[in-house]
């Protein structure tokens, strides 16, 4: 059973009071309010503490409890809350399998430094157009780049801060992802590039429906700690998060909003019998280039379709 720190966190309104998380769990962690009323999460153990540096939104202290170290990270911005919840919640249930007491203090730490990105703020949230890419390209990351070529390969070919490039480029392939609306009947090219090559790739279009916020669908914020949770290469995970922040996106309970439900994926294969517009047929005057395709027209070209 997945841990619910909210629930736990509503129980627990008293100042400097703290709870242990479950007597059976492996490290002593403690959930309560600290002195200036800020939710919190506590690891107690012997330790030799480093130097951590915390966010914005979370703050990190290194005392005594009781004559045991302790190292806790507050809440520091409310509107960080959810996400807060989200980071106890992993730090609980990931440290159930796995980890000990004695080395809790570095397991507590790295799992803080994987989510450390995820609470820098931004206050601004992306057009809706590009949170449907976003949510294809990921969607596409977690279930096929990844587990197709592995993480460090797969995060590696993704060009998320280039839009003008194809998607993911790897080995002797390529992948353009392209999101559209349940009813769209048009596929919109944005450069040259992006189909032009003398490799065969494929075309990859997810059909989205917007669904009302309660709908138990795909949401961005959701899709990011997912993949974020399936890195186990600190590395990978730092690449990943660095490309999403290069991509425009940071941690917003606003893009919960703005839930999908994938109807279809369809796969192309761009080959050179597939109606593209290619760099060497173009006179060299004609720059910018963006065009449509019409989707029913591309029939004779899929290699997968489905959901």
């Amino acid at each position: 059973m997945n841990y619910n720190s909210k629930n736990e966190f509503e129980r627990l309104s008293t100042s400097s009071y703290f709870k242990r998380v479950d007597e059976t769990h492996p490290l002593e962690l403690w959930l309560g309010v600290d002195r200036q009323g800020q939710k919190a999460i506590r690891f107690l153990g012997d330790f030799t503490p480093v130097a951590m540096v915390g966010t914005k939104s979370i703050t990190i202290k290194q005392f005594l409890v009781d004559d045991k170290k302790c190292i806790q990270f507050s809440l520091a911005d409310p509107e960080s809350a959810e996400l807060f919840y989200k980071f106890v919640d992993d730090l609980i249930d990931s440290s159930r399998i796995g980890a000990n007491q004695l080395g809790g203090y570095h397991f507590v730490t790295y799992r803080f430094a994987r989510w450390k990105k995820m609470f820098i703020t931004k206050t601004d949230v992306l057009p809706e157009e590009s949170i449907m890419g976003l949510i294809g390209e990921l969607y596409f990351l977690l279930s096929y780049m990844i587990p197709t070529y592995g993480q460090h390969k797969a995060v590696e070919s993704w060009s998320a801060p280039d839009p003008s490039i194809k998607d993911f480029s790897v080995d002797n392939t390529w992948f353009e992802i392209k999101t559209v609306g349940a009813k769209s009947a048009v596929v919109k090219i944005n450069s040259l590039q992006q189909l032009d090559s003398t490799n065969v790739g494929n075309l990859v279009v997810f059909r989205l429906e917007k669904m009302s916020p309660s709908f138990y669908g795909e949401k961005l914020n959701d899709i990011v700690l997912k993949i974020s949770k399936t890195i186990e290469s600190p590395e990978d995970d730092d690449l990943f998060h660095t490309k999403l922040l290069l991509a425009g996106y940071t941690y917003n309970e606003k893009y919960d909003e703005y839930v999908y439900n994938i109807k279809e994926m369809t796969v192309y294969c761009v080959d050179e019998k597939f109606p593209v517009l290619r760099s060497d047929t173009l006179k060299s005057a004609v720059q910018n280039v963006q065009y449509d395709l019409l989707i029913d027209q591309l029939e004779k070209y899929i290699k997968i379709k489905g959901k």
